[in-house]
């Protein structure tokens, strides 16, 4: 039976121009608990292992909960950190993840493009048990997994882009 990230790796993205400096967004995209402010998925995290901050080979602890697949816990890795242009950690295995996750940032004058992306695979997840209990419906969960993705990131770019664009912290 084939599983659905052999040979494709699921993407989805979304972008958005935020009137703010890629400085100004720098610390909001690698908050581990801001994104929660603004997903239903996404419950907080925790760094590890006596990590304070991102830093390449940091791990944290994700908390996420979601209707159809209940609340479950990972370990993630940056992977990639470099200030204030890109943000990257895997889920679960470095060699294999569940998933990649990036914050990019592309500074142009006093605005900058916020670009939030996820790719699935190419280890298994809970939609890899789905599509094995499903295969008949392997296209339909892929696409489903990737709207309620995408959903949440979208939810988080502009809730960082409205924390951007306000005023700044005294």
């Amino acid at each position: 039976m084939r599983d659905y990230y052999e040979g494709e790796r699921p993407t989805t993205a979304v972008e958005r121009t935020v009137a703010a400096q890629a400085w100004r967004i720098w610390p909001f995209i690698t908050d581990l608990e801001l994104p929660a402010r603004f997903s239903t998925e996404y419950q907080g995290g925790t760094w590890l292992d006596g990590a304070t901050g991102p830093a390449v080979g940091a791990r944290f602890r994700g908390h996420n909960r979601n209707e159809m697949m209940g609340d479950w816990y990972t370990t993630c890795h940056v992977i990639e950190c470099r200030p204030p242009a890109c943000y990257t950690w895997v889920v679960g295995d470095v060699d294999e993840p569940n998933a990649t996750w990036r914050f990019t940032l592309v500074a142009d004058g006093g605005r900058t493009t916020l670009r939030f992306e996820a790719v699935l695979g190419p280890g298994r997840s809970g939609l890899t048990a789905a599509i094995r209990a499903r295969p008949d419906k392997r296209d339909a969960l892929i696409a489903w997994r990737l709207r309620d993705l995408q959903g949440n990131m979208r939810a988080v770019v502009d809730g960082i882009a409205a924390l951007a664009e306000g005023p700044s912290p005294a």
